[in-house]
């Protein structure tokens, strides 16, 4: 587990991003993920307490994107963090991580409990495809899901997942600095 203690400077940055993902969400008329009635007040304060926590991930991670500004509805599903890492909020300790049903199997999916808010505990994780060897519940309407305890086997440390992350960033780097096949390749 890797504990974050946000700023008040960082919690007003996230709930900027909260605030204008559930602004852009009315604008576009999007529903709800989970089938759930829309009301404003609850639906907002989700938008800022998932951006809270996926704020406290990046920090404690130490990874080099936290996809804020690019929440912007009718694109393609971006993950929360990097290219492959999608944070869930658990509010209270004793909740379990929920991946859904058509979550892509290639992305990482971290619990982060915000129950000690400002402080926030960036736990456990597991890839999409090994979620999705779980068996679905329903747990709400029309929206079955894979649900991980953070006790299970296929439940990693925070840590592993930054390493990871760590060695993600590594290897693009690599990849960007080196020339190109063609320039290696044609000299003139």
């Amino acid at each position: 587990m890797i504990w974050v203690t946000l700023t008040p400077e960082q919690i007003a940055r996230a709930d900027k991003v909260g605030v204008t993902r559930h602004e852009n969400r009315l604008r576009a008329g999007s529903r709800h993920r989970n089938n759930l009635p829309l009301n404003f007040d609850r639906d907002r304060a989700a938008h800022i307490s998932s951006a809270r926590c996926e704020y406290a991930a990046h920090i404690g991670l130490g990874t080099e994107y936290w996809n804020a500004d690019e929440d912007i509805v009718g694109k393609a599903k971006l993950p929360d963090l990097d290219d492959f890492i999608d944070v869930k909020e658990r509010k209270f300790v004793y909740h379990n991580l929920i991946v859904q049903r058509d979550d892509p199997p290639n992305w990482a999916y971290l619990s982060v409990c915000s129950e000690e808010h400002p402080k926030y505990c960036v736990e456990r994780w597991c890839w999409g495809y090994e979620a999705q060897k779980k068996p679905l519940r329903s747990l709400q309407p029309g929206r079955p899901a894979h649900v991980m305890r953070m006790a299970e086997a296929i439940m990693k440390d925070a840590h592993e997942l930054a390493y990871v992350a760590q060695c993600n960033r590594a290897a693009r780097r690599t990849t960007d600095a080196a020339p190109s096949t063609q320039q290696a390749a044609d000299p003139w």
